[in-house]
Formats: structure tokens, sequence, C-alpha cells
């Protein structure tokens, strides 16, 4: 495609539009089949720092050819497989703008389900409460939940010194880096005092399923965010033999919420049954309503 590009410049951003859609929807572009039609749009917006209303209100601007070499050196590394994410640098969750890299898992929609639930449990009455985000990654969890509840104290933990500092990075760009402690670490170790909510969204996939991820996540994504061992489960085992051995971590009452693949939930359940007796549990479900986390409940 480079050499099309040097020998036809589109000189419009409509005319580059186009010419990215055509790119993406090739027969040897990996996401033909997905969307790219949003993923041309995106990359364009990103390369020309503009919002959709802007692109859409003046597609007659005119396009610089180095702009046009930058947009199709994206194209080439998407139609490849690259997430998008990681080529703009950056995604949307909650709302709110996060960076990202290679570094770290990308932030999912559903996974806004988790953290609705745990706004559900902090309520906003102007007390402090801490929260604990165990694997944090880019920070998402964590700096969305601050945001929203300006007195709590969270926790962003993370095993990963890349990652760490990219949530750090995202607690000030939503400046709540005063309440945002990030903390590197296995798991629950780091945790210097109890939280009322401990959130975690661990690896999951089973080990042998990872080949059949798509390529965007498969050879891009970090592995070690997505490796949950035999039956996936493998990184909430110990995180809950942490938590079992200190149940301290957890105050009375307290709420623990977890992400999983929908098959999990039972065997997941019962893990945290054992982990912490007594706790009631209920089913998280995503946007499209299928179970994809569980909530437990430890009574006083």
């Amino acid at each position: 495609m480079m050499d099309d590009c040097r020998g036809n410049v589109p000189g419009t951003v409509a005319a580059a539009l186009g010419a990215a859609r055509a790119r993406l929807s090739r027969p040897d572009s990996v996401v033909r089949a997905d969307s790219p039609a949003l993923d041309a749009e995106v990359l364009l917006r990103a390369v020309l720092d503009r919002s959709r209303a802007a692109l859409v209100a003046h597609p007659e601007a005119p396009l610089a050819p180095q702009q046009w070499q930058r947009l199709a050196g994206l194209l080439e590394r998407r139609a490849g497989g690259a997430p998008v994410a990681y080529l703009t640098g950056s995604k949307e969750f909650m709302g709110l703008t996060f960076a990202v890299g290679p570094a770290v898992l990308i932030p999912r929609p559903d996974t806004e389900c988790l953290v609705e639930r745990a706004l559900a449990v902090l309520p906003a009455d102007g007390r402090r409460r801490v929260v604990a985000d165990v694997g944090t990654g880019s920070g998402a969890i964590a700096v969305s939940l601050a945001v929203r509840r300006p007195t709590l104290r969270v926790y962003a933990l993370d095993n990963d010194r890349r990652a760490i500092s990219l949530a750090a990075a995202n607690a000030r760009r939503q400046e709540v880096a005063e309440r945002v402690t990030v903390r590197c670490g296995d798991l629950l170790a780091p945790l210097p005092e109890a939280a009322a909510v401990i959130v975690a969204n661990l690896p999951y996939i089973r080990s042998e399923a990872l080949p059949t991820l798509p390529v965007s996540v498969r050879d891009y994504e970090p592995r070690t965010a997505l490796d949950g061992g035999g039956d996936g489960l493998a990184v909430y085992r110990r995180l809950l033999g942490q938590l079992a051995a200190q149940p301290e971590l957890l105050r009375r009452p307290g709420h623990m919420l977890c992400e999983c693949d929908p098959a999990q939930v039972d065997a997941l359940s019962a893990l945290v049954r054992a982990a912490l007796p007594g706790a009631g549990i209920e089913v998280v479900c995503d946007l499209a309503g299928r179970p994809r986390g569980i909530q437990a409940w430890v009574p006083p």
C-alpha cells in the first residue's frame, strides 16, 4: 500500500476515509469482516487529531501527504491485526480516555459492568473507603472508581512494572493520583491495609484456548494478562489462597468482584466460597446479558 500511497495520495478527508475503508476491507486484511469502516475512521481521527463531529462536518478538508503516509502505515499494521487501541495509544472506558500500550490488556466494555457493581456498593456518602484493584493493568478500573467516588482510597496492584507505570500515568491524567496508589507485587501482597471492596479482572483464558483467540488478541495483547492456566482459574486460585491466609485484607462487611468467562462462574463461585466461608454470591452479567463474573458479599 505504501507504493500506492506515494503514487496516489488522497487530497481530502473524505477521499482518505474511503481509501482507508477499502484497505481494511481487502482480502489480505485480517479485520475485513470485523469493523473496517469504524477502524478507518478512528485511525484517521487519530492522525488528524479531530473529533468525529469535525470529521463529518468537513469532508472536503485537505489532507497533507505526510498525514496520508502516517495513516497508510497505521492501516497496514491494523490490516495485519494490530489493535486499534495500541495504534492510537488510547482507549475509552467508563467515559474516560486511558492511555494503553502492549504491556497491558485493552479495557473491554463488558468490564464496565464490574465497575458499575462496585460503584453500587460504594455509596457517595462522603465516607473514606479503601478499594483494591488487583491486576490493574492500565488502571482503568481503579481510576474510574476514584473519579466517580471522590473520597475513595484506591490501591492499583500489578506485578508488571510497565503496567504500574501506565496506571500511574492514567491516574495523573484523570487528576486522581493523590487517591490512587499504585504498587507492584504479587496479587494482594502489596496491599498495605484492609479493603472494603476488592475488584479483580485477572487472566482467565484457558491455556489451550489461547491459539483460538482472534489475531489482534492472541498476537498482540500480553499473554500474562490472558493465560489463566489449565482451567483458566489458576491465578484466581492464588488470589483466593492469599485471601484465605489473610482474611483481614477484606473488611467485614465487604465485597469482592471478579470477572471471568461465562463457563467459569460456577467454578469460581465455589473457589470464593471456600476462601470466604459464609459469603453470599451473585452473578454479574455483561452487556449482552451473559454471566461475566461474580460478586461476593461477606457479612460482618
